[in-house]
């Protein structure tokens, strides 16, 4: 995800592609976001990530009215020896009271919770997953981690990551699976990744560590692209008769004896004041058929997104 420090509330991603969310439980699946929005119905998959100079009180009424499906509690990192930085406030607002209290909150209501492990930088990247040692303690942290919290998974957050150290990270990622599916095979597993070549690089590596291709794209990008086909596919239909009607009446297009809506016009032209219908004939259709589809994607597009409708009320 593109981001290098999150809002000051709440960072809410749904579904669209512009960065990867990889969640796994026996097997990944990708959530691609969006960028941040205040509460609003969700369709689908919709992660927030709540940041620790925001887990007071007041953030409590705010979570209640947004519809999310996950929480990422942002976030923890690790010392130079692997264990979690107990001193960080990151660390104790997730692990005190605020932490523990969202986290109840958020099981009441049915929503899944992650703990966020953060590593930014490239000297720091390079020093962690330079350190076998040191990735093998954080793996056993961030497990004892997600059972003291009583979490649903773990997300990685691990930015400006050098390409050379990919597939380092992808095995870390792979044993952090590992060790929670050691401690229940409910937990999942969520990786965020820059919208980038690289980040593009790391959800490869991830999904080299056991992501099901055909479960990525079934279960979760087909679900958060199949509306926008739908609305599209009307307006590519009109801009194409558009396209071919203009190639072909300027003779590049569709070739006689072969017929065409443009053909017809270019061939009526020499007809405009004797017989002017066989000009105008197409050419209203054109008009009426590109109006009706345009009309047909939005209508199509309020009934799959009703959120995107405008009402004025008097």
């Amino acid at each position: 995800m593109t981001r290098r420090r999150p809002p000051p509330r709440l960072a809410a991603f749904r579904g669209p592609l512009t960065a990867l969310v990889l969640s796994l439980a026996l097997g990944w699946t990708v959530a691609p976001s969006a960028s941040a929005a205040s509460p609003a119905p969700a369709t689908g998959e919709v992660y927030g990530f709540l940041p620790y100079w925001s887990m007071d009180g007041g953030i409590d009424a705010y979570l209640a009215g947004a519809e999310l499906s996950t929480i990422g509690l942002f976030s923890v990192g690790a010392t130079a020896s692997g264990d979690l930085d107990t001193s960080a406030p990151g660390y104790r607002a997730i692990t005190g009271t605020p932490g523990r209290r969202i986290v109840a909150d958020a099981h009441a209501a049915g929503r899944r919770v992650e703990p966020v492990f953060t590593s930014f930088g490239t000297e720091a990247n390079a020093a962690f997953f330079g350190d076998p040692a040191r990735q093998a303690r954080a793996v056993e942290a961030l497990g004892e981690l997600v059972g003291t919290l009583g979490v649903d998974g773990l997300d990685l957050d691990v930015e400006a990551l050098d390409p050379t150290w990919i597939g380092t990270y992808g095995s870390f990622a792979g044993a952090v699976r590992a060790r929670l599916s050691a401690i229940d095979p409910t937990l999942t597993l969520s990786v965020a990744t820059t919208a980038n070549f690289t980040g593009a690089l790391m959800a490869g590596a991830a999904i080299a560590q056991g992501a099901s291709d055909v479960r990525l794209i079934f279960s979760d990008i087909l679900p958060n692209v199949v509306s926008q086909v739908i609305v599209l596919l009307p307006l590519m239909i009109a801009t194409t008769i558009l396209t071919e009607s203009a190639l072909s009446f300027l003779s590049i297009g569709v070739q006689p004896p072969n017929a065409s809506w443009g053909t017809i016009i270019n061939d009526g032209q020499d007809l405009l004041y004797t017989r002017p219908w066989v000009a105008i004939a197409p050419g209203i259709m054109i008009v009426l058929t590109v109006l009706a589809l345009n009309v047909l994607g939005d209508g199509v597009r309020d009934a799959l997104d009703p959120r995107a409708k405008l009402r004025v009320e008097a």
